[in-house]
C-alpha cells in the first residue's frame, strides 16, 4: 500500500496514540510515513456547479434556473417521484463520536 488516507490531518495523528488507535496504533505509527489526513473543505474549482460537466444544468449565485433540473435528475436517480414541491434534497457526512457533537445532530435529525 503505498497510501492510507485518514479522514483529517488531526485524525491521522490521533490513531497513532494509544488512546487513539484502539489498540492498533503501533501499527500505524509503523505506517505514518504513509498515513495522510484529508484536508477538510472543497475544491470550490473542480466541485462549482457552473463548471461542472457532470451535472445535468449548470447554475450559480446570479442564475440558479439549473438548480430545479439538478433536483429533477437527483429524484430520478434515487427512484423517488419527481416533483419540484418536495423539500430541499440535502445530505451530510458525520463522523459518529462524542468528540463531533453526534448527540446534538441526532436530536435534532426529526426537526430537519
Amino acid at each position: 500500500m503505498t497510501a492510507a488516507p485518514a479522514r483529517a490531518q488531526g485524525y491521522a495523528w490521533e490513531v497513532c496514540t494509544a488512546e487513539g488507535g484502539w489498540g492498533l496504533h503501533h501499527v500505524l505509527q509503523g505506517r505514518k510515513r504513509v498515513l495522510d489526513g484529508i484536508t477538510n473543505g472543497v475544491d470550490t474549482a473542480e466541485w462549482d456547479p457552473a463548471t461542472d460537466a457532470h451535472t445535468p444544468a449548470a447554475f450559480d449565485a446570479g442564475d440558479t434556473a439549473g438548480k430545479a433540473a439538478c433536483k429533477a435528475a437527483l429524484q430520478a436517480e434515487l427512484g423517488f417521484e419527481v416533483d419540484a414541491r418536495v423539500r430541499p434534497a440535502w445530505g451530510f457526512l458525520l463522523f459518529f463520536s462524542p468528540k463531533q457533537s453526534t448527540e446534538r445532530w441526532t436530536a435534532n435529525l426529526a426537526s430537519l
